[in-house]
């Protein structure tokens, strides 16, 4: 078989033809695109990556202040419980003085009344103390009891205080005041003059006398020299018993 030269390079000359214009019109427009697509791409995935760490920066702050707040609102929680239990605590020890307050006031008062009460008892004890020795006394009373209360008195004139002393001299030197001796019993002329014997020595000047019976006395005397008085009886003697009782 003869082979055509001339066809066949003709035929390699269209073939290179095409080849270069494949190349500069079709394949390297292709290559350009491709390229540019590329490069397209490349910047949406740097973009992408950008927004990615973007995102991850943002969400980092946002997880950063949202931990932040918690932090925040656990402070403000724990500062508010501190401050409740504070507040609580002043509450309670103010209710506690307030309540204390009053059961002292309570105790202060029933104790009041306990020793009203007492006393009102005592008052009561000693007044009928005082009414049983008088009505027992008064059954005791006698005149050998009336004349040992007088003999008593006597023995007393001698250890008088000096101002009763000074005022008894008084009123029978100046006003000329009277004495007189009421006993629960009549007395004897003889203790009379003894009486008036020891009242003149103890004045030193002569006085006149008068004399009583007092039945209410239960037993003794009493000498009355203008306001003063000289109790030596049984009658005064429970009297100030129950009057020393009741300022106790």
């Amino acid at each position: 078989m003869d082979i055509d030269w001339t066809s066949f390079v003709l035929e390699i000359i269209n073939f290179l033809v095409l080849i270069w214009l494949l190349k500069h019109f079709l394949y390297q427009p292709v290559l350009d695109i491709i390229n540019r697509r590329q490069q397209l791409i490349a910047e949406s995935i740097a973009t992408a990556e950008r927004d990615k760490q973007a995102a991850l920066a943002l969400m980092q702050e946002h997880e950063a202040r949202h931990e932040a707040w918690d932090n925040e609102r656990a402070r403000a929680r724990e500062t508010l419980q501190h401050e409740i239990a504070a507040l609580r605590a002043g509450k309670l020890e103010k209710l506690d003085a307030e309540i204390e307050a009053q059961r002292s006031k309570r105790l202060d008062i029933e104790q009041h009344q306990t020793r009203e009460l007492l006393r009102n008892c005592e008052s009561q004890a000693i007044g009928m103390g005082a009414r049983f020795a008088s009505k027992l006394l008064g059954q005791l009373a006698s005149p050998a009891l009336c004349e040992q209360l007088l003999q008593l008195s006597l023995q007393q004139l001698n250890t008088l205080p000096d101002k009763v002393r000074k005022q008894l001299t008084a009123s029978v030197n100046e006003q000329q005041a009277r004495i007189h001796v009421c006993s629960s019993h009549p007395l004897p002329e003889a203790l009379q003059q003894t009486l008036q014997t020891r009242l003149v020595d103890l004045t030193g000047s002569q006085a006149q006398f008068s004399y009583s019976v007092d039945p209410t006395l239960i037993a003794g005397v009493a000498i009355r020299v203008d306001a003063l008085v000289l109790d030596a009886n049984l009658k005064a003697e429970l009297k100030l018993f129950q009057e020393f009782s009741d300022a106790q």
